[in-house]
């Protein structure tokens, strides 16, 4: 593939290896485009033939704002993932960080690797000063990810991300400086799981839609209507 304007060397790792795109790439792009990786990744989530992987890595490779890997197993060669630094910033000279790793080689430090090596790269060859990592609040894999490697939880960005759902997903921001530690870090907070509690003759648990009648008939009682300006008016 034609390269765009900045340099995406071969780096060797411990366990894997950062390469350029290739044009025999796109099946391996279309097995990491699964259901877990559309969720969470809006520029994969339109993935579903091997024309449109190719797109995508065109895409990759062309843009100049971009160093972009593919994730490589040594030996074999075959695609484990991929790995960029995007959205490059002067001042301070900065970067994040995007990735994604395919099924078959998940839970197996694959991601905190090349994590690790993109953010290496970028500090020691590019000069940057700040990496960040962002990731949806749901995205407790990414936010183990980014512990793990230094990234230190800096708080939440209102509405940051699309999950192509209509709604607006809040995001956690997490950065690392170069004169940081390597790690680990604090994770962040995440979402408390819902629970139903029981006790005294009372059951606490979530919604259904079938409590709609119900949360409507009690919402336009006088007096909620009267204490509460999101009740329905009468």
């Amino acid at each position: 593939m034609s390269r765009g304007l900045r340099e995406v060397p071969e780096i060797t790792g411990d366990n894997l290896l950062l390469t350029p795109w290739a044009d025999g790439d796109a099946a391996g792009v279309l097995e990491m485009a699964d259901d877990v990786t559309r969720t969470w990744s809006s520029s994969m989530r339109s993935l579903r033939t091997e024309e449109d992987a190719q797109v995508w890595m065109r895409g990759r490779v062309e843009d100049p704002d971009r160093v972009d890997w593919a994730i490589r197993e040594p030996g074999t060669r075959s695609l484990m993932g991929r790995v960029g630094l995007v959205r490059f910033g002067a001042s301070p000279s900065s970067a994040e960080i995007a990735y994604a790793v395919s099924p078959r080689f998940r839970r197996r430090g694959v991601a905190r690797e090349a994590v690790a090596m993109s953010f290496r790269y970028g500090v020691e060859k590019l000069g940057l000063h700040r990496v960040a990592l962002l990731h949806a609040v749901g995205n407790r894999a990414s936010c183990a990810v980014a512990a793990s490697t230094g990234f230190g939880y800096e708080g939440v960005q209102r509405e940051a991300f699309d999950h192509g759902d209509g709604v607006l997903h809040d995001a956690h921001l997490h950065a690392r400086l170069a004169t940081d530690p390597p790690g680990p870090t604090a994770p962040a907070p995440q979402p408390l799981d819902p629970v139903t509690l029981t006790g005294d003759g009372l059951r606490l648990r979530l919604w259904t839609d079938d409590d709609a009648g119900i949360v409507l008939a009690g919402l336009s009682e006088p007096e909620v209507v009267r204490w509460n300006p999101t009740a329905p008016a009468a």
